[in-house]
């Protein structure tokens, strides 16, 4: 027993105290540096970053929607397709990943799946540009290009300076502009 006026003993006043415990943040910072290279146009070097997050954090349905984005850009469209089922198991009522989805179907040329899924986002979200932009690339792929100018055109009111309005621009000019 110490006494009150003195100090503790050595060995009292050095044990470490508690730390509170912090959440495991690797899987973000794999993620951010994902992002990192797939701005900076390199999808690549991207994926097993990506993949490292999803190794650590393996349910988080933000990481496994960017893996998709990422191996979309890489042409991987069935991969991404597996990445996007997994996303909607765990979140059935996730319109971005719905969107994605229907565009991986579109890449692959099966348009009626890619129908399938942008209508269902367009229930959840109807004035989505995203949703919007990717039914009228499914309409063109169908041969309805009246049906696809009209939802592009109605993307370029909604958001004409968003990734969106980019690809109904670029769908505009697909259809509009005659080749040489």
């Amino acid at each position: 027993m110490v006494a009150p006026n003195m100090p503790r003993p050595i060995w009292k006043r050095l044990r470490p105290k508690r730390r509170p415990k912090r959440p495991d943040l690797a899987p973000d910072l794999y993620a951010q540096a994902a992002q990192a290279w797939l701005l900076a146009r390199d999808a690549s070097r991207a994926l097993p970053l990506q993949s490292e997050a999803l190794k650590r954090r393996p349910r988080d349905v933000d990481f496994l929607i960017d893996r998709a984005i990422i191996r979309l850009a890489l042409k991987q469209s069935w991969e991404a397709i597996d990445d996007l089922n997994s996303a909607l198991e765990l979140a059935p009522r996730r319109a971005d990943a719905l969107v994605y989805r229907a565009s991986a179907y579109r890449l692959l040329g099966t348009a009626d799946l890619a129908e399938e899924d942008v209508a269902r986002a367009l229930v959840q979200r109807p004035n989505a540009p995203d949703a919007l932009a990717e039914r009228g690339a499914v309409k063109a792929l169908k041969g309805d290009k009246p049906g696809a100018r009209a939802d592009w055109l109605r993307v370029l009111s909604l958001d004409p300076e968003s990734a969106a309005g980019d690809q109904a621009r670029a769908g505009l000019e697909s259809i509009d502009v005659k080749k040489p």
